[in-house]
């Protein structure tokens, strides 16, 4: 009985950190400013895809809305909306909706991997510094994986959550502008 009741507590601790490092990015001091408003101006930024090597930068975006997700492949949270987020891209991209990834995994290795394996075809950085080390990071108020933000044509932030749902939501209500 004591072994069970330890092995139990022990399992409810790991779940508890794995869940806690979806906040902090694995880095249990890092504390970041709220998400982004509605009509806030979007930072620019400069995307570097993984194993691609093409470059995006937002302002090179404009005209378009962008899908920018921040998330990894070892985030219990990110991996349990994977399959909606693909959803949404094979859904609502087009040549007016771009989504872009930006990966805080370990390796690019694992990012690669996952997102294959995934069918995760948008283009995505890799942030070997993780989120404290991470400047779009950090320009982005990102404190929780996954978030997300949606960026109008005028680069402004149209919504920011850690729900997908919502975003879902947005993106179905906004269809026909993409």
């Amino acid at each position: 009985m004591y072994k069970r009741t330890i092995k139990i507590l022990l399992m409810a601790w790991a779940t508890l950190l794995s869940l806690t490092s979806c906040i902090s990015g694995g880095d249990e001091d890092y504390q970041a400013p709220p998400m982004m408003e509605k009509g806030t101006e979007a930072p620019d930024f400069t995307i570097s895809t993984a194993g691609e090597g093409e470059a995006y930068t937002l302002s090179s975006l404009r005209g378009k809305y962008v899908f920018l997700e921040f998330w990894a492949s070892w985030c219990p949270d990110c991996q349990s909306v994977t399959n909606r987020v693909t959803y949404l891209f094979d859904t609502y991209a087009s040549d007016n909706l771009v989504f872009l990834g930006v990966s805080f995994d370990h390796t690019q290795e694992e990012l690669q991997t996952y997102a294959t394996e995934h069918g995760m075809d948008w283009p995505h950085q890799w942030e070997p510094l993780g989120m404290k080390g991470s400047s779009i990071a950090q320009a982005y108020n990102v404190r929780w994986i996954p978030t997300f933000y949606l960026i109008d044509p005028s680069g402004k932030i149209v919504k920011g959550s850690v729900e997908v749902g919502e975003m879902e939501t947005l993106l179905h209500d906004m269809a026909e502008d993409f």
